[in-house]
């Protein structure tokens, strides 16, 4: 096996050992691809003696970048953006990335430095941004046997200050339902419910 097909595996490999398949992780998988490929679009050139220049057209019209977010960037910088997000009504959504990072300031101004925060679900940017540590390994979401098994004792012995818990439909259709009863469970138990912000139901630890 060459290297290239090597690395292209190992890096699938790695990706389904962590059990979360973002476009981040999925990311790891482009630099042996793009090697891979440039082999044999080069083999297929040689062999059929096809013009440079009309392979590298080809591959051009094939991978330009999609326009959609300069597209949206250009509206916002316009004035013509899309209408505000009315938040604690139905249809819940989830809030975009400037209401994520206003969400995390505002946990940051109403926990202490040493408070634990834990944002269920895929909540890294709010975790970051808040700056409060998690109180488990797994910040964020991960479905493997042994992710969960660490993040239910994680959080028997280390219950957080403050919980909060998506309303939007997303939370339903990535979190498995195992995950979402034993945290619902803690925090009926242990919390009560503070305010609504940006969608997420924040709990605060009962004194």
């Amino acid at each position: 096996m060459d290297f290239p097909v090597l690395w292209c595996v190992l890096a699938f490999v790695a990706i389904n050992m962590i059990g979360i398949y973002d476009v981040v992780h999925l990311k790891d998988l482009l630099p042996p691809l793009s090697m891979i490929n440039a082999i044999a679009a080069a083999y297929l050139l040689d062999k059929y003696k096809l013009p440079n220049g009309l392979v590298a057209l080809g591959i051009g019209v094939i991978f330009f970048p999609s326009m959609t977010a300069p597209i949206a960037n250009l509206k916002i910088l316009l004035g013509s953006a899309e209408p505000p997000i009315i938040y604690g009504k139905a249809p819940y959504v989830n809030p975009p990335e400037g209401d994520r990072k206003a969400l995390g300031r505002w946990i940051k101004e109403h926990t202490s430095i040493t408070d634990m925060v834990l944002v269920h679900s895929f909540g890294t940017q709010v975790q970051v941004y808040s700056e409060r540590l998690s109180p488990t390994i797994y910040f964020n979401i991960t479905q493997t046997p042994i992710a969960k098994a660490r993040f239910y004792h994680d959080l028997r012995q280390n219950k957080p200050a403050m919980i909060l818990i998506p309303m939007f439909p997303e939370y339903q259709n990535l979190v498995d339902a195992d995950l979402r009863s034993f945290v619902s469970d803690l925090v009926k138990s242990n919390y009560h419910l503070e305010s609504i912000m940006y969608n997420y139901q924040v709990f605060r630890i009962n004194k």
